[in-house]
């Protein structure tokens, strides 16, 4: 993926990601953070990203920046979670988007780059409770990789 990325800086534990968006609207601080999705199984952890919220200390997931730099952004999570399995590459990354217009913005991206994605993650989608190999002609509700 040959896109523009920012820099970013990551936490110790590498499960908290931070970087800053410049656009129209200014310069933005975003956060990209891997959380373990249940205590039952280890080894499943949920990716949300958005502008950084810091009176929560969280992510602001339904904010629509519109800071003209979405693919950069993009690029920049993909890389962020390149990072991450590199670390961890055992974990499986539930992808998801706080909307359903999000999640198909994700599957889009996913589909433009699969030929990449798939050389380093076997994706997985989710669709009528149903999980199955990624096809790009299927329309998905969620996501799982997993670094092959």
């Amino acid at each position: 993926m040959n896109i523009e990325k920012y820099p970013y800086v990551s936490k110790s534990n590498h499960l908290a990601y931070f970087f800053k968006s410049s656009g129209p609207k200014g310069t933005l601080k975003k956060g990209v953070l891997f959380r373990r999705i249940s205590d039952r199984n280890n080894n499943i952890y949920n990716l949300s990203f958005g502008d950084w919220d810091e009176n929560k200390s969280g992510i602001a997931d339904r904010v629509i920046t519109n800071n003209g730099d979405r693919e950069k952004v993009l690029a920049t999570v993909a890389l962020i979670v390149l990072e991450f399995s590199a670390y961890f590459p055992s974990r499986l990354i539930y992808i998801e988007g706080s909307t359903a217009s999000r999640t198909r913005l994700y599957q889009m991206r996913i589909n433009k780059y699969f030929a990449e994605i798939n050389d380093i993650f076997l994706v997985v989608g989710y669709k009528n409770e149903i999980w199955e190999i990624f096809s790009p002609s299927r329309n998905y509700e969620a996501f799982v990789i997993i670094r092959k």
